[in-house]
C-alpha cells in the first residue's frame, strides 16, 4: 500500500484547518484492519506520513468538505506494537492522526459493542429505546434515547439526543430533546468535563435550559467537581450553581459494587442491588440501569470516565415502587364516641422477593457469551388487617356543632397491634431489559 507524500512546496497555500472526529488517536488489533476516519477540512487538503508500508489511506487528498477516509493496515506478526502518524496538511495548519496496532498475540478479548438497549415494564406501556453510534476508537460518539408510553388511551413518545466529542484533555457532551405529544416542552443541555491524567472527569460545567412551549424558559448552570478514593472509585460528587439548588452526594462501596447514595444537601439515601454475573460490557449499563446512581453526570459514567465501574451487573430498578393504600378517612364523629373504641378494617399493598434472572448468549464479534436480556419481577400483595381505635379530641376546645358532631380535630389513635385477615396476589411489578449489539 502507498501513502501519498508530499513536499512543502506542495501544501495548499490557504488558510485552513482539519477537525478529526473521535480525536487524533486509534488503536487497533494486530489483524489485518479496514475502517474509516472522519474528518472534515475547511480548505483543500493532503495527507503525508513517513514511508511506511503497512497503513495506507485514501483518498490522500481533496477540497473543504465533510469526508470518510478508508484506513487500511496491514496484519502485525510481530509481538511488539508499531505507531504511525499520519500528517493531515490544510492551509498552513497541520494535524497529527496517531494510529497505534497491538502486537500479535496481544489483543484484549474481542467484544461486540452494545448497539441497543431497550428497557420496558410488562405491559409495554413504558418503553426506553437507548441507541449507541460509536467512532473509529470504539467510543460512544451519539446516544439516543426514545420513551414511548401511554397518557390515557393516547400513545406518547419523546426523543433525547447527545452528540459526545472527545477533546484534548476532556469531553463535551450536548443534549436536546422534547416531551413528546401535545405538551410541547423542549430540552436543551450541555455538560463539559475536565479529565485527569487517568482519564477521569475531575470537574464538569453543566447547563440546560427548559422551554415549556408557552414562552417560558427556565436555565439551569451547575459546577460539579468529583472526588474519588485510592482505587479510582467516585466516592463524592459536589455541586453549586444556580437554578439549582446546591448538592452533594456521597457514594458507598460494598465489596466492589457502588451500593449507596446519600445526598446531604435533601436527606434522602438511595440504594442498589446486584446481581453476581461480572459487568463485562464495553460500555457500563448499570448507569441507565440505576437510574444514574442520583448522579447529574450519568452520561460521563456511562461513557467510563467516572472511576471504577462496579464488578457486577446491578439490578435494573427503575419502575420500583411503594404502593401504600387504606381507608384512613373518619368523616364526621358524633360526641358520644369520644373515648370509646372501634374496630376498622384497612388494606396495605405490599411486595415480596423480587426474581431476578440474566441471560447471556452467543454474540457475533464476541469471544464470549455476553449479556442479552434481564427480567426482573416483584410480585404484590393488597394485605387487609383489622385494628382496634380510639376516637381522640385533639384539641378541647373544639366545639361540636348544633347535632353533637365533631367535623374535625378527631383522630383515631391504635390500640394494640394491627392483626392480618387476608392477602390477595396483585399484578407483579415487572422490569424488562434487552441488549442488541
Amino acid at each position: 500500500m502507498v501513502l501519498m507524500a508530499v513536499s512543502c512546496e506542495e501544501r495548499p497555500g490557504s488558510d485552513g484547518s482539519i477537525t478529526i472526529d473521535g480525536g487524533t488517536q486509534i488503536t487497533l488489533s494486530a489483524a489485518a484492519t479496514d475502517t474509516t476516519v472522519s474528518f472534515s477540512a475547511t480548505a483543500a487538503w493532503t495527507v503525508i506520513t513517513e514511508d511506511i508500508e503497512w497503513i495506507g489511506i485514501e483518498p490522500a487528498g481533496g477540497a473543504a468538505g465533510e469526508f470518510e477516509a478508508a484506513l487500511s493496515v496491514l496484519e502485525n506478526n510481530s509481538s511488539e506494537p508499531r505507531t504511525a502518524v499520519i500528517t493531515f496538511l490544510c492551509g498552513t495548519s497541520e494535524t497529527a492522526l496517531t494510529v497505534t496496532q497491538n502486537g500479535a498475540g496481544n489483543d484484549a478479548p474481542a467484544t461486540a459493542l452494545i448497539r441497543t438497549m431497550t428497557v420496558s415494564d410488562g405491559a409495554g406501556d413504558d418503553t426506553y429505546l437507548y441507541t449507541f453510534t460509536y467512532d473509529n476508537n470504539s467510543r460512544i460518539s451519539n446516544m439516543d434515547m426514545t420513551n414511548t408510553f401511554m397518557d390515557g388511551d393516547k400513545e406518547i413518545t419523546s426523543n433525547y439526543s447527545y452528540e459526545i466529542k472527545y477533546v484534548e484533555g476532556g469531553i463535551e457532551i450536548s443534549g436536546n430533546g422534547d416531551s413528546g405529544g401535545d405538551y410541547g416542552e423542549t430540552y436543551t443541555e450541555k455538560y463539559v468535563a475536565e479529565l485527569d491524567g487517568n482519564g477521569l472527569a475531575k470537574s464538569m460545567e453543566y447547563s440546560s435550559i427548559e422551554d415549556d412551549g408557552y414562552g417560558d424558559t427556565h436555565e439551569t448552570e451547575v459546577s460539579v467537581t468529583f472526588e474519588y478514593d485510592g482505587s479510582g472509585r467516585l466516592i463524592r460528587e459536589t455541586g453549586t450553581g444556580y437554578g439549582y439548588q446546591n448538592y452533594s452526594t456521597d457514594y458507598t462501596w460494598t465489596n466492589g459494587d457502588l451500593t449507596g447514595s446519600y445526598n446531604s444537601s435533601e436527606g434522602y439515601n438511595e440504594t442498589y442491588t446486584y446481581s453476581e454475573h461480572g459487568n463485562t460490557g464495553n460500555i457500563d449499563i448499570n448507569w441507565i440501569l440505576t437510574g444514574g446512581y442520583s448522579s447529574w453526570a450519568a452520561p460521563l459514567g456511562i461513557i467510563g470516565v467516572l472511576g471504577e465501574r462496579s464488578t457486577h451487573y446491578a439490578w435494573p430498578d427503575m419502575w420500583d415502587y411503594a404502593l401504600v393504600g387504606g381507608n384512613s378517612e373518619i368523616g364526621p364523629v358524633h360526641k358520644d364516641l369520644i373515648g370509646t373504641t372501634v374496630e376498622r378494617t384497612y388494606y396495605e399493598s405490599h411486595s415480596g422477593e423480587p426474581e431476578v434472572t440474566y441471560t447471556f448468549a452467543s454474540v457475533p464479534g464476541s469471544e464470549e457469551e455476553l449479556l442479552t436480556d434481564i427480567v426482573k419481577s416483584i410480585p404484590w400483595y393488597q394485605v387487609t388487617y383489622s385494628r382496634t381505635y380510639r376516637y381522640v379530641l385533639e384539641d378541647p376546645s373544639v366545639q361540636p356543632d348544633e347535632d353533637g358532631y365533631y367535623h374535625n380535630g378527631v383522630r383515631l389513635e391504635p390500640v394494640g397491634d394491627p392483626k392480618e385477615t387476608g392477602r390477595e396476589p396483585l399484578d407483579p411489578e415487572v422490569t424488562k431489559v434487552h441488549i442488541g449489539y
